[in-house]
């Protein structure tokens, strides 16, 4: 006598297949494009820093000096309007750029692609950063990526959002990392010398858990804030082989 499944056997394995599929698939898709992003954050970092340091070498500074002398390294409070138009735009010329912004919300008639004030970044802790702090001139490469030059409460900073504004989890430490801006070089956020040790530690860690759930600046050395949860993955990707 042959032995088979009944159809009502078959159609609960079936079921039970389709709710773990269910549960597990999101997940493992989630991480999947987590990797992706971290890998393509190496690669942007390495383009970009060679970009920055190439302008250099051209006799760019990234900083306009204020009256007492204040440049990229030693700006210790807020400027935004201290970063160098020309550094900016000699800089971008080394990229495939399709559109720039200077302020406010990036809108191209189809799509919003970059955030102005109130459409806010997230946190790694799944609080908010304000878009400000990263976002005084925009521009979106034919590549897909968002980079943004910014400065606020901690110098000067180089973000990018490497699958693009609204294409992504738009998180600090998922898709969206961090530089910080000295006059001759550029660090990631996180990496010794970018935060304040005496306010947030002697480790600035990648965690959900640690970090300023919400904050109104990425928070720096020489800011008052406390970091941004997820600003200090910018680092930590790039030292660590994850």
């Amino acid at each position: 006598m042959n032995k088979g499944f009944t159809l009502a056997e078959v159609l609960i394995t079936l079921g039970i297949i389709g709710v773990v599929a269910a549960i597990t698939i999101p997940t493992i898709i989630s991480n999947t494009q987590d990797k992706q992003n971290i890998v393509h954050w190496r690669k942007m970092y390495s383009v970009i820093n060679q970009a920055f340091l190439q302008t250099i070498e051209e006799g760019y500074s990234p900083c306009i000096p204020f009256v007492n002398g204040e440049t990229c390294t030693n700006l210790i409070e807020s400027a935004p309007h201290n970063l160098n138009t020309e550094f900016i735009n000699k800089m971008l010329e080394k990229f495939n750029v399709v559109e720039t912004c200077d302020s406010g919300e990036c809108y191209n008639g189809k799509t919003v692609w970059a955030p102005d004030y109130y459409r806010r970044y997230k946190t790694l802790a799944g609080g908010k950063i304000n878009s400000y702090n990263l976002s005084s001139y925009r521009a979106r490469l034919a590549t897909g990526e968002l980079i943004m030059f910014g400065g606020s409460h901690g110098r000067h900073w180089i973000t990018v959002d490497v699958d693009g504004f609204g294409n992504g989890k738009d998180t600090l430490g998922k898709d969206v990392f961090v530089m910080k801006i000295h006059d001759k070089y550029l660090k990631p956020m996180g990496a010794d010398g970018t935060f304040n040790k005496n306010k947030n530690g002697k480790i600035c860690e990648c965690s959900k858990n640690k970090g300023a759930v919400n904050e109104n600046y990425i928070g720096g050395a020489g800011g008052s804030s406390e970091v941004a949860s997820g600003a200090c993955c910018s680092a930590y990707y790039l030292l660590n082989d994850k």
